[in-house]
């Protein structure tokens, strides 16, 4: 039953990436690679700065770095974690993919 949990925790995270990609979905940036962690993702894209050093995706760089390293972990678990991954885990999951999706939509002025 873990394999069932790990896979809809997988699924459940893409939420993020589609958060990411509903900032501007014409930029071929915010696409994240499949080999390339959520956390380094955003990491990357808050770092890009417009010309004037303005940054180029600020919703993303309100983030606070404990919301991105738990998710990223989270994901991680259920992507390569030896322990059993059970529902509870998956709550989490789905509880921490919510919250910065949120804060990703509301940092951006998106409604969802």
């Amino acid at each position: 039953m873990s394999f069932v949990y790990r896979r809809e925790a997988l699924e459940y995270a893409l939420n993020v990436d589609r958060a990411i990609l509903r900032l501007d979905s014409t930029d071929k940036n915010l696409v994240r690679s499949a080999s390339t962690e959520i956390g380094e993702h955003i990491r990357i894209l808050s770092s890009k700065m417009r010309p004037g050093n303005k940054p180029l995706y600020p919703a993303l760089r309100t983030l606070k770095q404990n919301n991105i390293n738990a998710v990223s972990e989270i994901i991680k678990e259920a992507k390569y974690g030896a322990d059993k991954f059970e529902q509870v885990h998956l709550e989490k999951c789905k509880n921490l993919v919510d919250e910065i999706v949120e804060l990703i939509n509301y940092s951006s002025g998106l409604k969802m």
